[in-house]
């Protein structure tokens, strides 16, 4: 038996069975496995837990006409609106180009950028690279901004799985209970950067083809 194994009590939510197999020989049968937020809401009824474990992105188990998904979905998407406004609203640099763009300046936003970094002059064409930097960081920003606002539609349209390890961490503390996110960075990509602040403590990297559940269990140990 590990020394993970002899700590009991962890409820962990994880929906994909291999990652839940993965948990189950880490942490010992001790440990409660669910894989939707209602069940994550009915066993934390049931006993007292030393510690909660979850994923970011999983189903709520509700039916998508029931006011709890309801409520967690508009929350969502609330929180990515705000993220959305606060780093990506005002990006005029990024908005100039499609407008340049639309005024027959170039064809694609590449196109525009090329004209734009580039003075005709009487010896020659001028570069100006610290131009293009401050432009190639706006339209990096604004393909940011296209992909959360894809991110925010899809959740409204039930096309994509919502954050609800946001909900388990607010519950787990609440409660009093100690809680971490484990999550995996390359598989959601920049989709967790809006919730880092509203989860605590978390652990988002891929290693050896897991998440980092043991590195998150060992840490609830020190607590």
């Amino acid at each position: 038996m590990t020394e993970l194994q002899t700590r009991r009590n962890f409820l962990v939510i994880e929906d994909k069975p291999e990652e839940s197999a993965y948990l189950k020989r880490l942490i010992g049968e001790d440990a409660i496995v669910v894989g939707t937020y209602k069940e994550f809401e009915t066993t934390l009824q049931t006993q007292g837990y030393a510690a909660v474990l979850s994923d970011l992105y999983f189903p709520s188990g509700y039916e998508s006409h029931d006011s709890r998904h309801i409520e967690m979905k508009n929350q969502t998407t609330r929180a990515l609106g705000t993220y959305i406004s606060q780093y990506y609203a005002t990006n005029p640099i990024a908005r100039a180009l499609d407008q340049l763009g639309k005024a027959g300046f170039g064809d694609t936003r590449e196109g525009v950028l090329e004209k734009v970094v580039m003075i005709e002059g009487e010896n020659g064409v001028l570069k100006l690279p610290h131009i293009k930097n401050t432009l190639d960081d706006a339209l990096r920003r604004a393909d940011q901004e296209k992909a959360y606002r894809e991110l925010q539609a899809k959740i409204e349209s039930e096309e994509h799985l919502m954050p609800l390890g946001i909900f388990v961490y607010k519950e787990a503390t609440r409660q009093g209970i100690p809680c971490v996110i484990v999550t995996d960075e390359y598989h959601h990509g920049i989709e967790f950067q809006p919730f880092t602040n509203l989860v605590g403590r978390f652990f988002d990297q891929n290693i050896a083809g897991h998440k980092q559940w043991s590195e998150a269990a060992e840490f609830l140990k020190l607590l």
